[in-house]
């Protein structure tokens, strides 16, 4: 905020630019940052902080910190993912609005899991599904009814 001066719409805006860049770049030079994104900590260990590694003159850009930040919370959630017990998955189905306005992030979770990623067609997932659970609740609809109501598209 302080470097670009600018509002969160803005901010984001230019930070999301210059990830998708830097996700370009990794993908041409095969390579890209290292970033730990543990700034308050992890489940595993409270006191972890985040580190930014693998820097050379090529990559130290805001393009390629953007981009290897979000390759850091990609490569964090699978890193969970892996750990558990789980088949034969063929795609991501993501939600929240961190996922929704960013293509580059979209794009590396992507990448890092190697699946196609799809996103929930209905904005505000966290309200609808607490709908769709009421009506249940009340017995408007049963809970397998209600599933058929989730669409999602692929990013």
């Amino acid at each position: 905020r302080t470097a670009l001066g600018m509002d969160d719409g803005k901010r984001y805006d230019i930070l999301n630019a210059l990830a998708a860049q830097g996700h370009e770049d990794a993908l041409r030079d095969g390579e890209h940052l290292s970033v730990l994104t543990a700034f308050c900590g992890t489940r595993e260990d409270p006191t972890s902080l985040g580190a930014v590694t693998g820097i050379s003159e090529a990559n130290f850009t805001p393009q390629a910190l953007a981009a290897g930040v979000l390759f850091g919370m990609a490569e964090e959630l699978y890193r969970m993912y892996d750990a558990l017990p789980h088949g034969h998955i063929t795609a991501l189905a993501a939600s929240g609005n961190a996922i929704r306005k960013n293509p580059a992030l979209q794009a590396i979770l992507s990448d890092v899991f190697e699946m196609p990623v799809s996103v929930a067609a209905a904005e505000e997932e966290a309200a609808f599904g607490a709908a769709m659970t009421a009506a249940a609740g009340v017995g408007l609809k049963s809970a397998s009814d209600l599933v058929r109501w989730v669409r999602y598209r692929e990013t």
